[in-house]
Parts: structure tokens; sequence; C-alpha cells
């Protein structure tokens, strides 16, 4: 009994997880579009990883400056938040 209730909560846990993560990702597209979205799933960018990106870091997955220059600025953005 103790164990499966056990097992419930993990399974909550889990997906509040899932949804946060999807929550993060709708509000990602939003801010930098579909494009650059999936420029960070292709790179496995997830909420720590995005926390930690840097203007190097972002050159090596946006080749083009256009792209570049507006994911950085809303990176800028979300950092500051």
């Amino acid at each position: 009994m103790m164990m499966t209730m056990m097992m419930m909560m993990m399974m909550m846990m889990m997906m509040m997880m899932t949804m946060m993560t999807m929550m993060m990702m709708m509000m990602m597209m939003m801010m930098i579009g579909p494009n650059l979205l999936a420029v960070t799933y292709d790179n496995m960018i997830d909420e720590e990883a995005f926390s930690l990106l840097n203007e190097d870091s972002v050159k090596e997955m946006v080749s083009a400056v256009g792209p570049r220059m507006k994911f950085l600025k809303k990176l800028q953005e979300l950092k500051v938040l």
C-alpha cells in the first residue's frame, strides 16, 4: 500500500515536470519563434542549459546573423526575469 502511494506520487511529480517543460517550451516558442525553438530542441537545450547559454554557444547553434541577434535579445530579456 505504501509503495503504491509512493509510486503514484512519483508519477504525479513526473507528469507535473513534463507539463512545466511543455509550458516552458510554449513560452519560448511565443518569444523566439518556431524556427529558433527547433534549434533549441535539436541542440537538446532544456531549462538549465537555456540559462547557461551565452553569445558563443548561440553563435554555434544559429549561423545566420539576423536570427542569432533576435535570439540573443530574447535570451537577455528572459535572463533578466
